[in-house]
């Protein structure tokens, strides 16, 4: 009788568990699958929580779904190996990856195994491992890090919950919701196309399209990889202006989204960079290049494009191709002709921005020859005193990073200037953050004065004045400001 009473009570609290986890709220389901995860039944609450994997809405009850999934895995020594082993071989294999995780969700009771993985299925998966490998991941697992332990828990939970992620983002819209989105972004084309390119009033038409959303959704990757579809589409068009739209769209979509369409928008920027192009669309093929790069990095970067368009007659042109150096140079056999370029272009360009755009990159570069280090920061150092804010700040943040010891006092000098640059409030930050083994501390009496400097402009209107109606305008302006003062009070 008591055996039955117990069979009748465990099979209430799976009804009522189940339940929750089918919630409308999704606080309840959030409580139900750490609740589920912890019930004796460990192969029914598997099945349960593979099966909320797949249905979840709620991107944020999704990563506690993943985290009782992760820990319900724990809780069988031959299952948890499983996973882990699945992670650690395919660390540089984004399909094994997923045929393999999504193989084992299967037989615990979720949807069936991947089949087919697209190319920005692919893409996204990658970049998730090389965030894995960051955060300790390698072929052996997690050395070092024993099973059961808290931090062993995180980074199992946190490699669950991204593997399977993407799974969820890399599904389809429907094509009901896909020729919406067709539409949707035709219209906004429409609108952009009278305005300037590049316009502050082209981007205000153009931005809706690439913003990312104030909710995240399981289909923000779709719409993404369809709206880049119809910037692909004008750029293929083989009229100037509409490749121009194509392009400043791509741009905007390229900024904000990791991993979508990589493989065609190579392939547009090849093209579209064979042929001549006007100075705008130019610049645009050159920072999609770098942007792509600096997200994941190309195995063919068109490096001799950019040494080539340091030369190119339209200063924009040659602002990006000196941006672009910074992600395409280093470890590259032409590193050492890229920084000559760069310290070309930064002695002896006509246009600051450009000079800016030189100095930028020569000192965010990570160059694999000494020899080419060396001479990026002996180039930043003779511009310490040049009559361009921008430039000095460059400088003054190469310095810093060597370890200088005027660094300090050449900051404090910029701040008490009577109206500084605002590009000297992300040196501030740089100089009270750094955390290097080599770097010296900043002094007490430079971080105090410092500080008193940083409040008096707050108290004295400094983010009000010589606001930029783009960047950096009045809030971002305070926004520096709280920054600066935040790291230097930590």
């Amino acid at each position: 009788m008591f055996s039955r009473r117990r069979a009748q009570k465990r099979q209430e609290l799976r009804l009522t568990l189940a339940e929750r986890l089918r919630s409308p709220d999704p606080a309840v389901r959030e409580k139900a699958s750490a609740d589920v995860a912890q019930t004796r039944d460990l192969e029914w609450a598997l099945r349960e929580l593979a099966q909320a994997l797949d249905h979840e809405p709620s991107l944020d009850a999704f990563v506690a779904a993943t985290g009782a999934f992760s820990d319900a895995l724990c809780r069988d020594e031959a299952l948890r190996g499983r996973a882990v082993r699945v992670f650690a071989r395919n660390l540089d294999d984004p399909d094994g990856v997923l045929r393999e995780w999504t193989a084992l969700v299967a037989e615990l009771g979720g949807a069936p195994a991947l089949q087919v993985i697209d190319a920005d299925l692919r893409h996204d998966a990658r970049l998730r491992l090389e965030a894995l490998r960051k955060q300790g991941w390698t072929p052996e697992g997690l050395p070092g890090v024993q099973p059961g332990t808290f931090l062993f828990e995180l980074q199992f939970g946190i490699a669950v919950s991204a593997v399977h992620a993407a799974v969820r983002r890399g599904e389809p819209l429907s094509e009901e919701h896909a020729q919406h989105t067709r539409v949707e972004a035709r219209a906004v084309f429409k609108k952009a196309l009278p305005h300037p390119r590049g316009s502050t009033e082209s981007a205000e038409q153009l931005m809706p399209l690439a913003a990312l959303p104030d909710e995240d959704s399981w289909s923000d990757r779709a719409r993404t990889g369809l709206r880049v579809d119809e910037a692909l589409s004008l750029c293929g068009s083989g009229e100037e202006d509409l490749v121009a739209l194509g392009m400043e769209v791509l741009g905007c979509l390229v900024t904000l989204h990791d991993g979508i369409r990589r493989d065609p928008v190579r392939e547009t920027l090849d093209d579209l960079a064979s042929r001549d192009q006007e100075p705008f669309t130019l610049g645009e093929i050159l920072d999609c290049y770098s942007l792509m790069h600096a997200e994941l990095p190309l195995t063919d970067p068109p490096l001799e494009l950019f040494l080539d368009k340091v030369r190119h007659s339209a200063a924009q042109v040659r602002s990006s191709a000196a941006l672009g150096l910074s992600h395409l140079a280093p470890g590259h056999p032409e590193e050492t002709s890229a920084v000559d370029a760069l310290v070309r272009l930064l002695d002896e360009d006509v246009d600051d921005e450009v000079r800016h755009c030189a100095a930028g990159a020569l000192r965010r570069g990570e160059y694999s020859g000494p020899d080419n280090a060396t001479a990026a920061s002996s180039a930043l150092a003779r511009h310490a005193d040049s009559a361009v804010p921008a430039i000095r700040a460059e400088s003054l943040a190469d310095r810093l990073g060597q370890g200088a010891p005027d660094a300090f006092p050449g900051l404090l000098t910029e701040l008490e200037l009577p109206d500084p640059h605002w590009r000297f409030m992300p040196v501030v930050i740089l100089a009270a953050t750094r955390q290097r083994p080599s770097d010296s501390p900043m002094p007490r009496p430079v971080r105090t004065a410092l500080i008193k400097r940083v409040v008096h402009l707050q108290k004295t209107g400094w983010a009000d004045r010589h606001a930029d109606p783009v960047y950096p305008d009045a809030q971002d302006r305070a926004e520096l400001l709280e920054d600066a003062l935040t790291n230097l009070r930590a």
